[in-house]
């Protein structure tokens, strides 16, 4: 047995060449066959240590990564072949560069799949994607920088002073973009505080209409003339703005006014009809609901009206209005009641 074990190992110190290159021929092999699968079984471990309550992420976190890690493993396998035959620090440079490009590349995919779970965004609202979008860019500009500054590195160049340029730079256009930077850092606050989204009428310190655009710089609204006004981030941002679309109920309040020759309990009698058919009426919501003898005026007796439509759209809301605007004037009518017009008595006294 021994005898047969020395033979070996006397080949093998023989053909010590050939043998390295079977080896790192098998190797390379049996990692190119094997990466998907090794893989997707290491993806699956470790993503039930980090999402347990979530299917959704785990198979997000397996997709994103698995291109990437099979690539690795595809790299490992050729380096450990070229090891095993050359053993060049070229070899070891570049092996370590591929690495890092591996890294940055799973992490933007990743990102970028993910970005929105994250932030708690979704790309149902189109406000929300264009967020989405623009953050997922500047990460993606920072992960490749950073992965710019190790290959740098790696290559053995000092990375001190391209920094120091790189901050210098960065400072002189930061101050030469200050409305930029305005407009983007407003954009983020209209983003994520969502006082209005795409489709909303709203009222600003400037201009009413409706929301037809938002990006991280601007904003467009169309007026009520149809013309479409593009307005920074930051101008919005800093006004007030009222958004009637997210009214749930609308105001509906008016006047009326009898004449003064109206007895008192037909004065009565209208109000409480007025009431009743309010309280009656689905389209108008239930409370608060004020029908008032609230003004002994010049020419008439007047009742205030106070009451909400339960239509939030301005065009369903005005519908409501003016039906009920018929029905009071119907109930007046019926009751036998008569509507007062600005008049003047005018006295001639007999001398």
């Amino acid at each position: 047995m021994r005898d047969y074990f020395n033979i070996i190992i006397g080949f093998l110190n023989e053909n010590d060449k050939i043998v390295r290159i079977i080896a790192g021929i098998i190797v390379f092999i049996l990692f190119v066959v094997l990466r998907n699968l090794v893989s997707r079984f290491l993806l699956s471990i470790l993503s039930k240590f980090a999402f347990k309550d979530s299917e959704e992420k785990k198979e997000s976190f397996i997709k994103t990564m698995l291109k990437p890690l099979s690539i690795f493993f595809f790299i490992f396998g050729l380096f450990i072949a070229l090891q095993l035959n050359f053993k060049s620090v070229v070899v070891v440079k570049v092996f370590k560069i591929t690495i890092i490009i591996l890294i940055c590349w799973a992490i933007i995919n990743y990102l970028s799949a993910n970005i929105g779970s994250f932030m708690k965004l979704t790309e149902n609202d189109k406000t929300n994607l264009t967020a989405i979008r623009f953050i997922s860019n500047i990460l993606k500009i920072v992960v490749v920088l950073f992965g710019i500054v190790m290959i740098i590195s790696e290559l053995g160049y000092n990375i001190n002073g391209l920094l120091t340029g790189l901050g210098v730079g960065g400072l002189a256009v930061s101050l030469a973009a200050q409305d930029a930077v305005s407009n983007l850092i407003s954009g983020f606050i209209i983003v994520f505080e969502k006082p209005f989204i795409v489709g909303d009428f709203v009222i600003t310190d400037s201009i009413m209409g409706t929301v037809t655009d938002i990006t991280m710089r601007s904003t467009t609204i169309k007026t009520l003339e149809n013309s479409i006004v593009t307005l920074p981030n930051s101008s919005v941002a800093n006004s007030s703005i009222t958004n009637l679309s997210r009214i749930d109920h609308r105001l509906m309040e008016f006047d009326i006014g009898l004449l003064y020759s109206t007895p008192n309990e037909l004065l009565e009698k209208c109000i409480n009809d007025i009431k009743e058919y309010l309280k009656n009426d689905e389209e108008v919501l239930n409370e608060p609901i004020r029908v008032n003898f609230t003004k002994l005026d010049d020419s008439s007796l007047n009742i205030s009206i106070f009451c909400y439509s339960v239509k939030s759209d301005l065009g369903e809301h005005l519908e409501v209005f003016n039906k009920v605007n018929f029905n009071v004037k119907r109930i007046i009518e019926e009751n036998g009641a008569s509507f007062a017009y600005p008049s003047t008595s005018v006295y001639i006294e007999k001398k």
